[in-house]
């Protein structure tokens, strides 16, 4: 197989021109990339200490514990309001924002996962705090849903993330003041 002018001429071109541009290119970022490897390998063993330091110190969160069966259905109900608000992010990035107030109703509502009155056994095994801070998360869902159904109109980011931070403070406040185990 014989190769024409034009393709003997593209092979030269590379050949000769684009493969020393390459090669001086890749010398001259050669120690930035080993600068950067060593930020990262510093990055981890930073990380790797300060989770030490964290593994040595004693959990001050108020403990709650539920009956096995109940701890686990609580956890999956927060994994599925966590996927509920991934939802909704994922939606907002595509401007589908009566889809995402579905999403957040749905997957955040007041009665979620919870019964249809919002209170579901697991509720008797809470401290009064964390009821307050669930009840809040989920009557902020029912605002975020609103704003998300203006955005239809107005196309408000700020407002639809300043709703959305409402929400999530809620599930970071519970989650920095209480951790949950199951009864033994």
């Amino acid at each position: 197989m014989s190769l024409t002018v034009i393709e003997k001429r593209s092979i030269d071109v590379f050949r000769f021109k684009v493969l020393p541009c390459l090669s001086v290119m890749l010398l001259l970022l050669l120690p930035s990339a080993k600068a950067e490897m060593k930020h990262s390998d510093n990055h981890m063993d930073m990380h790797a200490k300060m989770m030490g330091m964290l593994n040595q110190q004693e959990d001050t969160r108020e403990l709650v514990r539920y009956p096995k069966p109940m701890y686990d259905m609580t956890l999956s109900n927060m994994r599925e309001h966590l996927r509920a608000i991934h939802l909704v992010q994922q939606l907002v990035a595509q401007g589908r924002y009566t889809e995402a107030a579905e999403a957040s109703e749905k997957g955040l509502g007041m009665g979620n996962n919870h019964g249809t009155e919002g209170h579901g056994m697991e509720h008797q095994f809470m401290p009064e705090g964390m009821k307050t801070l669930g009840s809040q998360m989920h009557k902020r869902s029912a605002d975020l849903a609103l704003t998300l159904r203006d955005a239809e109109i107005t196309d408000d980011l700020k407002a639809i993330f300043t709703s959305l931070s409402q929400v999530t403070s809620n599930c970071v406040a519970c989650h920095d003041a209480y951790r949950l185990e199951p009864m033994q």
